[in-house]
């Protein structure tokens, strides 16, 4: 139904078209209509199944990722939904879902903290409290929030790794690998995930340099998920700023840019990689592209 209002906009000043789509929108508004607030018989839902109804759609619609999304459309249907039942916890999780990608941290903490105890989004809700928590500059809150999880859900691994990464966040690397092993020891190897784990752990490797550990990681990341573009690119740099494996350094650099152009990183590293090679024409013209996309970049500034 939201489809057809996002093409409405583009056709031609034809008015048979306009007539077409006019009738297409009202076909459309009737099947949401329809879907929300009658069964397949046609009788009135209770308020409950409506606002499960409207949270599908909203649901839907925030899964897209796209740029032009209303938050403030969805904020409101999310409201009614939550008016017509006041104990349907996913609003009030998805509610706060919107405010924390708003950047809205202390309305997002109040609905999420209105998710029930004994409900299965609960500890996911104060996980994000804890994340935002250290997004608003407050790690130490944070991190104390996450460790009260943990004493109360210990092998539960999405706590133990928010709690690792705002650790590497914080530069406290030691204590990030610590968490890091506890979940690679635990964590199910065909998880899809599986490969960032080692990648995440090389990192504080490699900032407390000790690039050996850090390579290791690197290498069995790769082994588990060939096409990391991040991953390829952290290598292959640590090579790079080490003189080694120049060529398999430069192969992978094109890969990681070819699955992710829009990173001036992976580009800053491919250009860097050219001028290892004394290829310097070549460099300066991807860093020129790499100002282009970050024309504040100091360090990029003075790669070029």
């Amino acid at each position: 139904a939201f489809a057809v209002f996002l093409t409405y906009s583009k056709i031609k000043n034809n008015s048979k078209e306009i007539i077409d789509y006019q009738e297409k929108i009202k076909n459309s508004e009737m099947e949401l209509i329809k879907y929300i607030f009658y069964d397949e018989k046609g009788l009135l839902r209770n308020n409950k199944f409506i606002a499960k109804s409207i949270l599908e759609i909203v649901v839907a619609l925030t899964s897209r990722n796209n740029q032009d999304t209303n938050f403030n459309f969805l904020l409101f249907y999310l409201s009614l939904a939550n008016f017509l039942d006041p104990n349907f916890d996913e609003t009030d999780y998805y509610i706060a879902k919107i405010y924390q990608i708003l950047e809205n941290y202390s309305k997002a903490e109040f609905f999420y903290n209105k998710v029930n105890l004994n409900h299965r989004l609960y500890i996911d809700s104060q996980r994000n409290i804890a994340i935002n928590k250290s997004k608003m500059g407050l790690p130490f809150e944070g991190e104390k929030k996450l460790l009260n999880l943990l004493n109360n859900y210990e092998n539960n691994n999405s706590l133990r790794l928010a709690l690792a990464d705002l650790y590497r966040v914080e530069e406290k690397y030691r204590e990030a690998i610590q968490h890091y092993n506890k979940i690679i020891e635990t964590q199910d190897s065909s998880s899809p995930e599986y490969w960032k784990l080692f990648y995440l752990r090389g990192i504080c490797y490699e900032r407390m340099k000790q690039w050996d550990l850090a390579e290791v990681d690197f290498l069995l990341s790769l082994k588990i998920n060939p096409d990391s573009p991040n991953v390829l690119n952290y290598l292959a740099y640590g090579w790079l700023e080490r003189d080694k494996n120049i060529d398999q350094a430069m192969e992978m650099l094109e890969q990681a840019y070819n699955a992710n152009p829009d990173s001036y990183y992976i580009l800053d590293s491919l250009a860097w990689a050219y001028f290892k090679k004394n290829q310097f024409q070549k460099a300066a013209k991807l860093m020129e592209e790499v100002i282009e996309m970050v024309p504040g970049e100091v360090i990029s500034l003075d790669h070029l």
